[in-house]
């Protein structure tokens, strides 16, 4: 895993898609967000929402196969920006996620895009040459 400062209030991580990796990568956001003065659960919301985006990419995006993913997060004045992108398997969130699951089911999985649309202000994904590319902000005013 290469971490990058690229400015105090940029942070680059380019990682493995491993979930072991993944973890690692997100113990590098978790130290970079909690070092910022901003309330923690602005951090929490950015650091839930990117762990369900990572995790999906490890378990779906490459289907037991190795791949890189790359994220950068960009501490702004009234958000907190995140693009992650990954050469994975294609994937079209427009209708993942606009209802929460229902929870008499009891299912593991399914909870994640939910859970980001539940926490961003805005998401944009999209695909080109091969790369997928998915944007998203949670708001710190």
């Amino acid at each position: 895993m290469v971490a990058l400062l690229a400015a105090e209030k940029e942070l680059h991580v380019i990682c493995d898609g491993t979930l072991a990796e993944v973890h690692q990568a997100m113990n590098r956001a978790t130290d970079f967000l909690r070092s910022r003065a901003m309330p923690r659960e602005h951090c929490d919301d950015l650091l839930l929402a990117l762990s369900e985006a990572l995790s999906n990419i490890s378990r779906h995006g490459y289907h037991q196969q190795i791949g890189t993913i790359s994220f950068t997060i960009t501490v702004g004045q009234d958000a907190i920006h995140c693009c992650v992108t990954d050469t994975g398997c294609m994937f079209d969130p427009s209708e993942q996620g606009l209802n929460a699951p229902e929870p008499d089911r009891l299912q593991e999985g399914g909870y994640g895009w939910f859970i980001i649309r539940s926490l961003a202000a805005q998401i944009d994904y999209g695909r080109a040459d091969g790369l997928n590319r998915l944007y998203f902000s949670i708001p710190t005013a």
